[in-house]
């Protein structure tokens, strides 16, 4: 009779753990896409209508892949909580308000050098509050979504049964195929995101944090999309508190997909990496 840990373990092939997270936000966002239509269909304002259909569909996702966690991976269920409820070490606020900073100077970061290239330019749009505070929430649930289900799930099923580094360079790869599906996506985008996953691998598995991903990857969509009227990956947020009123295609931007089409996300993300990685060493020697 098989154990336990050789189940557990025939459930953490990569193979397993790619179908198991394609059926999960395959069926979660069918699910979510069709509830949100139903309800939502009738809004006619293009940002409420965006942040109802597109970005809170990913709750049904959201419960799908902690119901299975629940019944079927409790341990990586429990090390999804706060620190102090046996999750891992590194969820909790602190950390969780760090990945936020990081991921909101980031994103600014990334649309100053595009700027300074002369590829976008900003008008103030209209400040809109209420819009503002449900759009974070609800962006964070579908980033969230995102990082519980990929590094969360996936790279923590992972890495139990393979090398630590091949996990993290393996559970990328069906982050980034999974948004061959976005408006104006191009092998190069396909690239970056490929690399923006492998960053916040690393950082999962440093910090020993799900928080801080989960937090970071909100602040850089929420920026991106709804600050400064950005596409997100090809999606765009007809309000927002700026909008850019002059766009042009370079290697620093990519009118269509975003900045995640522009080179600097490729040079930013792994170096704000590597710091994290020689703070955490240093800390650790110390």
């Amino acid at each position: 009779m098989k154990t336990e840990t050789d189940k557990k373990l025939k459930r953490h092939n990569f193979l397993f753990v790619t179908v198991m997270m394609i059926i999960i936000i395959t069926v979660g966002l069918s699910i979510g896409q069709i509830t949100a239509y139903v309800l939502f269909s009738g809004i006619t304002d293009g940002g409420w209508n965006l942040v109802f259909t597109f970005y809170l569909p990913f709750i049904i996702v959201d419960l799908i892949l902690i119901g299975y966690l629940f019944f079927v991976e409790k341990p990586i269920f429990h090390s999804l909580k706060h620190e102090k409820h046996k999750g891992r070490s590194g969820n909790n606020i602190k950390m969780a308000l760090l990945g936020l900073l990081i991921g909101f100077v980031l994103n600014i970061l990334c649309a100053f050098i595009a700027m300074l290239n002369g590829d976008l330019h900003f008008s103030f749009m209209k400040f809109d509050p209420l819009f503002l505070i449900v759009s974070l929430a609800f962006v964070c649930i579908q980033s969230g979504t995102e990082e519980l289900l990929y590094r969360g799930y996936g790279l923590s099923a992972i890495k139990e049964r393979y090398n630590m580094i091949f996990a993290i360079l393996l559970n990328p790869v069906i982050f980034s195929l999974i948004h061959i599906v976005n408006p104006g996506v191009k092998v190069y985008n396909l690239v970056t995101i490929f690399v923006i996953g492998v960053c916040f691998g690393i950082m999962t598995v440093v910090l020993d944090s799900i928080w801080f991903p989960v937090m970071l990857h909100t602040a850089w969509n929420f920026t991106q999309n709804i600050i400064l009227g950005l596409p997100n990956s090809g999606i765009v947020c007809q309000r927002s508190l700026f909008t850019p009123d002059a766009v042009k295609e370079s290697l620093f931007y990519d009118v269509e997909f975003g900045l995640e089409g522009g080179m600097p996300v490729n040079i930013v993300f792994p170096i704000v990496t590597a710091v994290i990685v020689l703070i955490v060493k240093r800390r650790k020697e110390r």
